[in-house]
């Protein structure tokens, strides 16, 4: 009897008779829990120290943390685990050094950016040079959908067609193959969730690349949902985009599986492109383990119309350059990316990370002076092991990269001359090559706090290059086959950051970086191998400052640096395919970057923000003799002096959205004497876009971009040093995009 009353009492109550269930919040970059987030439903509490809370399930929560973004959703009959993402706007909520000892942004001794997945998702989505090209000390040209080149402080502007002196990851995975070249372009940017830019040799975890380092984080599904999303693009010059994209998490399980389609005519003759993409992650998590899984394909086809001379630049920028029109030059080529990992807690205190990845590249090239068909198959492994101290705020981490890729190239005549439009027709082999290339990366970082003002970074990296050459062609009498191993190199790296009060941080660091050339460069114009050829080897003086004023609404970032370079690596061309490496002086860096981030309006119903970013590079050749003729003092070639980048983003009533940008590109050096300059240019772009709520379980997204708004003629690439051969003129230029129209309509289904 007195049991039914009791029962009786509760339900007129209103008391759930099911018990009360745990989750767990923890933040999406760096796993550590969050103490003191608001978890607000039918009652409101707070997480613990340990990022624990409980709550009543089948009932709607809202989450709020200071530095993360409001996270809503319906709890679960379940335990959850919660990952919280940090708002972009607030520089000290912000986790970089993912993948070494995690720090906030604000306190990290080094000059640093993330790019947010706002700032992704508003940029041009079928290129990211504007994307890149707004984050100051980065400059990214692009002669074509498929012909990219970034350099960090000036590191790789000497790369003809590609980036080089660069590393870059897709999460753990190296996307930088063994002879140094990185094609970040293969990434579609409908899979990026976030991009972290090291500017500098201030990684010594990734390798101490001269430029710096590239890190893309794949998109993450947001906790306890499920989701189908599908977008579509129509543009200028043929451009459609499709996308769907499938988001699972579930019981601390989640999956994102997306397929992207992109092609294009091209606003140039044989300027046709078209790629697919398959981008599938999976995420197995406990409080201790945590597994992850990723495979990345990517198909794509492109035509090549390559650069002009100054007259047909001029006068017909639409077409393309002669030989590469008449042999109907192209690229086709699939690749794969595998990875996994695994993350394992031992306890509070110990923390071990392990990483296995693969690739497997194919490719097919017609040229007009020959055709290419290569096959790259990579593997590696990457680990690292970060201990807390006991009792103490410092933290050590020491780890191995080690990686593998085995390189086989052939190339064979084109006919294209005797098949009159017909295109390219393979003829006979002309040679048939080998590589193996390797290298390891032992690294040690230790993070020291002996105030809680005080930060001090000490970082070691190892490295040992190798290759292995073998010349298969049996035709001829020459056998070109040999090794080659560089010596270790040590780059060691101090930083020092000193908050002076809440939102003020300076900071000081000197770091060593290297970049070893790549075997086609230690090569002799006999196919012989140089023995006396070296690495790139440079250190790097860097002062900071950080932080926020007016009630955290502008947040800023400055950057003063010098980098001398030694050894400097100088591809002289010496046939119209082939290329020889010289160590052919040294160059010092100069530079000044500036961020400024505001908070202009901020009411109820509409927000107004503003970002200012410029750039001042004083790059020169300190030493520099190239073919008997010295160029001491001369401006570094294919670097403007200076870059400024200014956007504002307004947002009604969360349903409206307009973001216009501004890029300012000075004039830089084409040659090496200086004699010649380019024109500057300025760029500037519009998007607007509308959110409706028509149903509850479906968002939309309908956008409108103008690109060049202004009609700007300019050149989007150059190649430095071009040469002419023959009768022809020297191919300096890349024709940019004049103005181009594109709208997106975006939806997802909750389900």
């Amino acid at each position: 009897m007195k049991k039914s009353i009791l029962i009786l009492l509760l339900l007129f109550s209103g008391v759930p008779l099911y018990a009360q269930l745990q989750g767990v919040l923890l933040d999406q970059i760096d796993q550590k829990p969050i103490k003191g987030a608001y978890v607000l439903g039918m009652d409101t509490v707070q997480t613990n120290d340990q990022g624990v809370f409980f709550y009543l399930p089948g009932r709607e929560i809202l989450i709020q943390s200071m530095g993360h973004q409001d996270l809503r959703m319906m709890a679960l009959d379940s335990p959850l685990i919660i990952l919280l993402t940090p708002d972009p706007v607030l520089l000290e909520a912000i986790t970089v050094n993912d993948f070494g000892i995690p720090q906030r942004n604000q306190i990290y001794p080094g000059a640093i950016t993330q790019l947010s997945s706002k700032e992704i998702s508003t940029s041009d989505p079928t290129l990211m040079i504007e994307l890149f090209n707004q984050v100051p000390g980065v400059f990214m040209q692009s002669g074509a959908l498929n012909t990219n080149k970034i350099t960090l402080r000036g590191v790789g502007s000497r790369a003809a067609f590609a980036t080089k002196k660069i590393r870059a990851y897709y999460q753990d995975i190296p996307l930088t193959n063994g002879s140094g070249e990185t094609t970040i372009e293969d990434i579609d940017l409908n899979t990026i969730g976030t991009i972290e830019i090291l500017k500098g040799p201030n990684a010594s975890i990734y390798g101490s690349g001269l430029g710096g380092t590239l890190i893309l984080h794949p998109k993450k599904t947001p906790s306890a949902s499920q989701s189908f999303s599908t977008a579509a693009t129509v543009g200028s010059f043929g451009l459609l985009r499709n996308s769907l994209t499938y988001a699972l998490d579930r019981n601390q399980r989640s999956t994102h599986i997306s397929f992207n389609r992109q092609q294009s005519d091209g606003y140039r003759e044989n300027n046709t492109f078209k790629r697919n993409t398959l981008f599938a992650t999976s995420r197995i998590g406990t409080l201790k383990n945590t597994f992850n899984f990723l495979i990345y394909y990517v198909n794509q086809y492109a035509g090549i119309p390559s650069s002009l001379s100054e007259t047909d630049y001029q006068n017909e920028p639409t077409k393309a350059a002669f030989t590469w029109a008449q042999s109907q030059g192209f690229e086709d080529y699939d690749k794969f990316l595998l990875g996994s990992s695994w993350a394992h807690t031992y306890h509070p205190g110990l923390t071990q990370h392990v990483s296995l990845f693969g690739s497997f590249n194919q490719s097919f090239e017609a040229r007009p002076f020959n055709i290419l068909e290569d096959q790259i198959n990579g593997i590696g492994l990457r680990t690292r092991l970060i201990k807390k101290i006991a009792k103490t705020q410092h933290q050590v981490m020491a780890g191995l990269e080690t990686y593998r890729d085995a390189y086989h190239w052939k190339t064979a005549e084109n006919l294209y001359a005797d098949f009159p439009n017909t295109g390219s027709v393979q003829g006979e082999d002309l040679s048939d090559n080998k590589e193996i290339r390797r290298y390891y990366n032992l690294f040690l970082e230790v993070n020291l706090k002996p105030l809680a003002s005080l930060n001090i970074d000490l970082g070691l990296n190892l490295n040992q290059t190798f290759y292995d050459y073998t010349d298969a062609y049996d035709l001829d009498s020459i056998d070109q086959s040999g090794n080659y191993q560089f010596e270790a190199r040590y780059s060691p790296r101090i930083g020092v950051s000193h908050t002076f009060r809440p939102g003020l941080t300076h900071f000081a660091l000197m770091s060593h970086g290297f970049s070893p050339p790549s075997l086609e460069e230690t090569l002799t114009p006999e196919g012989t191998i140089n023995p006396d050829i070296k690495p790139e080897t440079g250190w790097n003086f860097e002062w900071g400052m950080k932080g926020h004023s007016w009630g955290e609404k502008l947040k800023y970032s400055l950057s003063i640096y010098q980098m001398n370079i030694r050894n400097l690596l100088v591809s002289r061309r010496t046939a119209i395919d082939q290329y020889m490496g010289v160590n052919a002086g040294s160059t010092r860096h100069r530079g000044i970057e500036l961020s400024l981030k505001s908070h202009l309006i901020e009411t109820l119903n509409f927000t107004l923000n503003q970002s200012l970013n410029y750039n001042h590079a004083a790059y020169r050749f300190k030493e520099f003799e190239d073919e008997e003729l010295r160029y001491d003092g001369n401006a570094l070639t294919g670097i403007p002096a200076n870059q400024l980048s200014l956007s504002f983003q307004g947002n009604f009533k969360e349903r409206l959205y307009a973001h216009l940008s501004y890029q300012y590109i000075d004039r830089m050096p084409l040659t090496d004497d200086n004699s010649r300059y380019t024109t500057a240019y300025q760029i500037t772009s519009l998007q607007i876009g509308w959110q409706p709520t028509i149903f509850t379980k479906l968002d939309l997204d309908l956008s409108y971009r103008i690109n060049n708004l202004f009609n700007e003629v300019y050149a989007s690439m150059h190649q430095i040093n071009a040469r002419a051969f023959g009768s022809g003129s020297p191919r300096y230029y890349y024709p940019g995009l004049p103005i181009n129209h594109m709208v997106t309509l975006k939806m997802k289904f909750e389900l």
